[in-house]
């Protein structure tokens, strides 16, 4: 395994901070550490790269950054363990980003701009059922018609993230996600999507699937869901 370290002063005696690196094929982890006043280094940092199996040492500057970035510890901190890295709820997490970006895209693509700021959003419960309805007069089932437009909305949810990518977008639309899948089947069946194989979640529009979307109507539509879905 090649490693690396880098220390904020000319001892790991007299650091509080030091940043190691270490390359085991095809990950490389940085674990960062502030020294306590008992003079223990306590884990404060973790970050996990994929990196080429021939990748190069980090550069000198770069370790510097990473070490400026390592928190201070705060009072009554245990720092990082093994313990602890096995209770993170990373599927969670995955998920909350997935959603938190596709919503950015979405809103991006309803108001043509290219940098939106994310937000915390509340919506009421009659507010999500009255989307529902209105959605679900949009999308009525995995027809011909509905599978193009099902197709497109999954391919923008899988460019994000693949994870729970079919649930997502049945979340997104209002509709059961067998509905989605029988989309999918319809859209792969008349070649608009592509696989990415047996099992596995993914697939992009092809150049025929792109042509039926915009013969079906499918920008007005797909803009008339994002209307729905963003109105208070």
């Amino acid at each position: 395994m090649l490693t690396g370290h880098m220390f904020d002063s000319d001892s790991l005696q007299s650091s509080k901070r030091v940043i190691t690196w270490h390359d085991e094929s095809p990950y490389r982890f940085w674990i960062g550490s502030f020294r306590s006043d008992s003079g223990a280094h306590v884990l404060q940092s973790l970050e996990i790269q994929l990196v080429a199996s021939s990748s190069l040492r980090p550069s000198k500057e770069e370790q510097k950054m990473r070490l400026k970035l390592i928190p201070n510890l705060t009072q009554g901190a245990k720092g990082l363990s093994a313990s602890e890295f096995r209770k993170l709820p990373l599927g969670e997490i995955l998920m909350e980003r997935a959603e938190a970006l596709m919503h950015s895209l979405q809103r991006e693509s309803a108001r043509g701009n290219s940098v939106v700021l994310l937000s915390d959003q509340t919506v009421g419960t009659r507010s999500i059922q009255d989307s529902s309805k209105k959605i679900s007069k949009l999308v009525s089932g995995a027809n011909s018609y509905d599978a193009i437009l099902i197709a497109k909305i999954y391919t923008d949810h899988c460019s994000i993230s693949t994870v729970r990518a079919a649930q997502r977008t049945a979340e997104y639309l209002k509709v059961d996600t067998n509905i989605v899948h029988v989309a999918l089947k319809i859209a792969r069946r008349n070649e608009w999507l592509t696989s990415s194989g047996s099992g596995k979640a993914g697939g992009q529009l092809t150049k025929k699937g792109e042509e039926e979307f915009v013969n079906s109507n499918g920008i007005a539509r797909e803009k008339a869901i994002q209307k729905v879905r963003g109105s208070k």
